[in-house]
């Protein structure tokens, strides 16, 4: 599923990916990827794409836990080609 999502390319729905990566990774176990999606995810939000209370519930419980990182660069969109 990781891969899927980053091979695709996300456009307006890069906040709506990453909150969905870092569910991924939590259900890894990877509670620190989790929170630096999310709030990847939280940075990046645009109204309609995530929903930012859920979003925010998420990113409390994991900081409640004590997990704590800094947040990722948001990922470099690529170019259009040029005809």
């Amino acid at each position: 599923a990781l891969g899927t999502l980053n091979a695709a390319e996300p456009g307006a729905f890069g906040p709506g990916f990453a909150q969905t990566r870092g569910d991924i990774l939590l259900s890894k176990g990877d509670k620190a990827g989790a929170l630096r999606e999310y709030l990847s995810a939280q940075t990046t939000q645009i109204a309609g794409v995530i929903d930012a209370p859920i979003l925010e519930l998420k990113i409390g419980d994991l900081r409640a836990q004590g997990i704590a990182v800094a947040p990722a660069a948001p990922k470099a969109m690529k170019s259009p080609a040029k005809p």
